[in-house]
Parts: structure tokens; C-alpha cells; sequence
């Protein structure tokens, strides 16, 4: 396959500039160079299979320069998340305005965490049979000065991807961690709160020694505070993760595998680990009606019961997807039914507001 230009910017990146009449075509000639380079066999009968990505600027100016055009591809190249044998993703106004926009969210970041921008909603959860509070979901959002609330979604994956997440985290832990402090201190009697831990902490060696160095500082009673980790960190390193939670039981913190059911799902694996609480997938919750998907949601609370794990319902929305859920076991539900996300000042309200008697007390942080 010929083109009019070609040159080689790295070891493994190379610029071609194409001429074409329509998109179809050029991505047929795009798929034949694939094909012909994936064919490609040594002297020693060695077939090399490579994994390839491009960025693709459709030239619609003939005074573009070719290193504004390189950028715009690499740009579009950037996009690209789920990289198989061939990935392509083309240049378009809508790539350029995301990817600035990360970069000025990556620009303010430190900031932010440093100002205190980020801070705690909290979600409640209730006992399906009392329907009653007995725990928390401390989710993160971005109060920016001008109180904008900036959602999760559109800061937590470039986190992830650039490795703040780390430290953000570890800073929600920490704050969680004052903020039952000091409800305690107000004389308010605190449910536990699950926090979120990303699988790109579990790679730190030290994460362990940091949250419980955090817990002790903070003098909160591990009761207090779980940790949610999502299914496929469990999938990822079983051995990485029997650890951290060998050493969190050590120190009384329970352990949450959270989005259970969105693709890695294993009941192997929950015989591997040793969790303390299921949290079952919206998807499953969304799915309550039809008869082939109610008896996988009985057959997976029947399951996690008998290996002693607890079962929390994410995404309870109506009162049908409560009642059965409830009719079928299910220890505990999250979701609009019962209560929305709210900041601590709202939370702090509601946990006035429940009755609670010493014995149940003691008895919910244990749950």
C-alpha cells in the first residue's frame, strides 16, 4: 500500500497522509495496511501480530501544516480506551473541547485538593427488615470556589487514568474518618460509613499501614468505616487482595466488594477472598420483573449467605424492586427509594432523627 506521505516520529509511531473520496474508503485502505502488517513473517518463519492504534485528522484545509495535523491525530489517538488488535478514533471537535477540558481539570486538581474543593455525599443504607439506617456511603464530589458541584464522572476516570486517584482516596478516608469523629464528639451516634478505594492503591505497598496510621490518628473506632473496593479489583490480584484484607480484619475494618455482577463476576472468587459484604450490581436491581433475572438475585443472596457474606442492593429506586428484594433476603438497600446522596450537614440531620437505643447501637456497627 502506497501513500503520498509517510515518516517515522518514534521507534513505533509513524505519520501517513492519505488521499481519499469517502470515510469508508479510508478506513478500508486503514484495515488492509493492518492486515498487510500483521502478515508480515521473518526468515525464520516467526509471525509477528501487533497491536495497532492511530489517530485520524481528516484534512479539510489545504494550508493545514503537517505538524498541526500530527497533533490533531495523536490527539484524537489519545481517546482511544479499549485498545484490541486495531484501534482508530478520528479527530472532531468534540475530541479537542474533552481533552481540554481534562487538562483543566488536571491543572486544578492539586489545588483543589489542597483547598478542600473535594468533599463527602453521603448515600444511606437501610436494613431491609426494619427499614431502618444503619450504615453510609461516603461518595466524592467536587465543590469548586464558586459552589459548582462538579460529578464524579467527570473527574474520577481521568484520576484513575493519571493517578491522582491515590491521593484523593486516601484523603476521603481521612475526612470520613474527622467527620465521625467528630459527630461522636456532638454526642450523635454515627452509622458506619463505607468509603471507595480505587484498585490503583492496592499496588502501594504501604496503603495499609496509611489508612490504619489515618484511622488511629483520627481515634475513631474501626467499627465506624469500611472500605469498598470494586469486582474487578478483586479479579485483577486475588493474592494482592487476600492480603490488604487480612490486615484490615486485623484492625476490625470491614471490606465491601462493590458492583458485583458488571462483568467479572466469579463464585470461585468469592470463595477466594473473604469479604464481609456483597453489594449487588443496579443492574440486577434494574432487572427485578423479569422472572429469569429474580431467581439469579435469590440464588446469589442465597449463595453469599452461606459463605457468611451480607448482601447490600445498590440502586433501589421503587417500592416493587424493595419489596422483593426484602421478600428474598437481601440484608441491606442504597438508593433513591429510601434516600439520595447528601452532604454532611444533611446526613448529620437525619442521624438525629433516628432512634437508636444503645443496644442496637452496638449491634449496627458490627452489621
Amino acid at each position: 500500500m502506497k501513500a503520498k506521505y509517510w515518516r517515522m516520529v518514534f521507534a513505533d509511531t509513524f505519520i501517513f497522509l492519505l488521499r481519499f473520496d469517502t470515510r469508508d474508503e479510508l478506513l478500508w485502505r486503514i484495515n488492509d495496511l493492518c492486515l498487510y502488517l500483521n502478515h508480515y513473517i521473518t526468515k525464520s518463519g516467526q509471525v509477528y501480530k501487533l497491536s495497532l492504534s492511530m489517530g485520524i485528522y481528516e484534512v479539510d484545509g489545504e494550508t493545514d501544516d503537517i505538524v498541526s495535523m500530527a497533533d490533531r491525530a495523536y490527539i484524537a489517538r489519545q481517546t482511544i480506551k479499549n485498545k484490541g488488535d486495531t484501534a482508530w478514533a478520528f479527530y472532531d471537535g468534540a475530541v479537542r473541547d474533552k481533552l481540554l477540558h481534562e487538562k483543566e481539570i488536571e491543572s486544578q486538581m492539586e489545588r483543589a485538593l489542597a483547598e478542600g474543593e473535594f468533599i463527602a455525599y453521603y448515600q444511606p443504607k437501610y436494613s431491609t427488615k426494619e427499614q431502618r439506617l444503619i450504615g453510609a456511603e461516603a461518595l466524592v464530589r467536587w465543590r469548586r470556589s464558586d459552589d459548582v458541584i462538579v460529578p464524579p464522572y467527570q473527574f474520577v476516570p481521568l484520576f484513575e487514568r493519571n493517578g491522582f486517584i491515590n491521593k484523593l482516596d486516601r484523603y476521603m478516608f481521612e475526612l470520613v474518618c474527622r467527620q465521625q469523629t467528630l459527630w461522636l464528639g456532638e454526642g450523635l451516634a454515627p452509622v458506619p460509613i463505607s468509603v471507595n478505594m480505587s484498585r490503583m492503591c492496592l499496588y502501594d505497598p504501604h496503603i495499609v499501614d496509611e489508612y490504619i496510621g489515618i484511622l488511629e490518628e483520627s481515634g475513631l473506632p474501626a467499627a465506624y468505616v469500611k472500605l469498598e473496593l470494586t469486582e474487578s479489583a478483586f479479579f485483577e490480584n486475588t493474592s494482592i487482595m487476600n492480603g490488604v484484607i487480612e490486615a484490615l480484619h486485623k484492625v476490625g475494618i470491614k471490606v465491601l466488594m462493590d458492583d458485583f455482577g458488571t462483568g467479572y463476576s466469579s463464585m470461585m472468587m468469592l470463595k477466594n477472598v473473604d469479604i464481609d459484604v456483597l453489594k449487588l450490581d443496579k443492574s440486577f436491581v434494574d432487572d427485578i420483573g423479569d422472572e429469569r433475572s429474580e431467581k439469579i438475585i435469590s440464588n446469589i443472596i442465597y449463595l453469599a449467605h452461606s459463605l457468611q457474606i451480607e448482601v447490600t442492593a445498590e440502586g433501589v429506586e421503587t417500592k416493587a424492586q424493595f419489596e422483593f428484594l426484602r421478600d428474598v433476603g437481601c440484608d441491606y438497600i442504597q438508593g433513591y427509594y429510601f434516600g439520595k446522596p447528601q452532604p454532611a450537614e444533611a446526613f448529620a440531620d437525619l442521624l438525629q432523627k433516628e432512634t437508636w437505643n444503645g443496644s442496637d447501637a452496638d449491634a449496627d456497627t458490627k452489621s
